[in-house]
């Protein structure tokens, strides 16, 4: 018995490693990608205009909706696409021909979706830093994308780890995860440099 209770403590430690260890690995296999598109992107830029806005929204919305298919899977990373097409709509601009990914062979490894999806859901929180600073300066856009959860953000957040967590339970899963986050930036990268967005 207590060799038993020994062994579920072990397991239940490892668990706990390996959750800890899938975030560490997600957040430095894609920083050098984050960081790119940070310093690069026009909206983030000080000085960003409604066009910056716009042509963002041009480039996410095709981009959301050929990823969001993929994860209804897990059931994170919908509508994000439907919102950055109501405010291409709400400003007068056609909704962007659809894109149509070239899935990886990884792609079909457990936990590549989750890799996706990290990318998806983290970008709120970037959302939500430049919702705030760019609701005024770019009024009356309403900016329904940036917003997007609104006040309940940080807590999507923390649900969507949690899910994370408990999904990504062997180092085989968080192998494919890392796959499929450096696969998201990298294709939204080069969306936005076919748009001459960035570098």
């Amino acid at each position: 018995m207590l060799a038993l209770k020994n062994d579920l403590v072990a397991h239940a430690a490892s668990s706990r490693n390996e959750s800890v260890d899938a975030l560490k690995r997600l957040r430095a296999a894609t920083q050098a990608l984050h960081h790119q598109l940070d310093a690069q992107l026009p909206l983030a830029r000080i000085d960003a205009r409604r066009s910056d806005y716009l042509a963002h929204l041009c480039v996410l919305q095709p981009w959301l909706a050929a990823l969001a298919p993929f994860m209804q899977r897990i059931g994170w990373g919908d509508g994000y696409a439907r919102l950055a097409a109501d405010d291409l709509a709400l400003a007068g601009e056609p909704v962007p021909a659809a894109w149509t990914p070239a899935w990886p062979a990884s792609s079909a490894a457990p936990g590549f979706v989750w890799g996706v999806a990290y990318v998806v859901e983290g970008s709120q929180l970037g959302g939500q830093t430049l919702y705030r600073r760019l609701q005024g300066a770019l009024a009356p856009l309403p900016l329904n994308f940036l917003r997007g959860h609104g006040d309940a953000t940080g807590s999507h957040w923390r649900r969507f780890l949690a899910a994370l967590d408990e999904a990504l339970d062997s180092h085989t899963a968080i192998d494919a995860a890392c796959d499929g986050a450096v696969w998201a930036f990298t294709t939204l990268i080069d969306n936005y440099k076919r748009k001459g967005l960035v570098g």
